[in-house]
């Protein structure tokens, strides 16, 4: 008989620990599972949505008060314990996502559709074109000279970017006839998390003629709300509209036209977002805060840690060595991994200098 490899075993029995020690589906009411310590270093007055970053530059969606403005920010995210403000650009309500390309930013803007705008100058910050061919654009992803979007409709949008500044419209998914929530890239395939419908696949080979090829429909009352792509695996961040808990779901997309659930695991709030880095996965779990999965094994996904924020946490993301989580009113939130159960928060921005030194970072 084959041996079991240790790593395998070992992860196995841990996983079951954690289960039966803290409740199989851990059910509500549990406290955090230890390992967290916040350093509480300033206040956002910003309710922060949506947040990516590239070359230690922080793109935040803060969403504005009735009758106000939504705002794409831009901070320098050099140092996590301060980061600079940059500069803000103001857009109607209805801006739900961003996504960068060299010197510009390419804004998922509700109903004014893909928005372009130019970042060089983040304190001058301007819009370089529109395009209104998407009825309302919820997600954005850009690359290779394309600008893939997901509409509020489940559609997805093609244009081609190589010139920023004249979009050009290419195509539509054959099927709209679902909810349109988030949206990943990976290869010749669109994948979108499309709330009560699960998640679809479209085939974007051809941006000419982008069809929809696969789906994943959630067995119960599960809406799909945020979706990541990492080699032959899709996470899923979803909520359940009966009883306001929510899960992580794995999905294997070896062949994309047919994605199949190999696990799950629920959380006491509902998921909003979801991000992978390394062998885990960061989920955003509404007024639960931010938690964090072992899924070296994708079949067996491990909780590692949880920290209840004081916002809701709607969005999150991976960059600069650390985690950043859009937690609403609560405002950004930037956190560093420093160990398997044990995470070190910061708030943006931050005014003050903390005395002791920063623990160094397990890469």
């Amino acid at each position: 008989m084959k041996a079991i490899p240790f790593r395998v075993l070992f992860l196995f029995l841990t996983g079951w620990l954690f289960a039966f020690g803290s409740g199989i589906g851990h059910a509500a009411g549990e406290d955090n599972l230890p390992g967290f310590r916040l350093v509480q270093v300033g206040a956002l007055p910003d309710d922060a949505r949506y947040v990516t970053v590239q070359d230690a530059r922080i793109y935040f969606v803060s969403q504005g008060r009735p009758g106000e403005n939504d705002r794409l920010l831009v901070a320098a995210g050099d140092d996590p314990r301060a980061p600079t403000l940059l500069g803000a650009f103001e857009t109607a309500r209805g801006l739900h996502a961003v996504a960068i390309d060299g010197p510009y930013a390419y804004l998922a803007n509700g109903y004014q559709g893909l928005m372009v705008v130019r970042i060089a100058k983040p304190d001058q910050m301007q819009e370089v074109a529109r395009a209104h061919e998407v009825p309302y654009a919820v997600d954005v992803v850009v690359a290779k000279g394309m600008a893939y979007v997901a509409a509020g409709d489940g559609a997805l949008h093609i244009f081609d970017v190589t010139e920023p500044t004249q979009p050009s419209w290419l195509g539509v998914s054959t099927i709209q006839d679902y909810e349109g929530k988030a949206l990943a890239v990976a290869g010749d395939y669109a994948y979108i998390a499309s709330g009560g419908r699960g998640m679809r696949v479209v085939d974007i080979s051809n941006p000419n003629q982008p069809v929809s090829v696969g789906f994943y429909d959630p067995p119960g009352p599960e809406l799909t709300q945020d979706v990541v792509v990492a080699g032959d695996r899709a996470y899923l961040a979803q909520k359940n509209i009966r009883d306001l808990t929510g899960r992580l779901v794995v999905l294997d997309i070896t062949n994309p036209r047919i994605p199949l659930e190999i696990a799950d695991h629920s959380v006491v709030r509902p998921a909003l977002g979801v991000a992978f880095a390394d062998g885990r996965v960061f989920l955003a779990q509404s007024d639960g805060g931010l938690a964090a999965f072992d899924v070296t094994l994708p079949g067996l996904p491990i909780r590692l840690a949880e920290y209840n924020t004081s916002g809701q946490a709607i969005h999150v993301a991976v960059g600069m060595e650390g985690i950043l989580l859009a937690d609403a009113e609560g405002g950004l939130r930037i956190f560093h991994f420093l160990q398997p159960t044990n995470y070190l928060p910061y708030i943006f921005p931050s005014p003050a200098q903390l005395d002791e030194p920063e623990p160094p970072l397990l890469k």
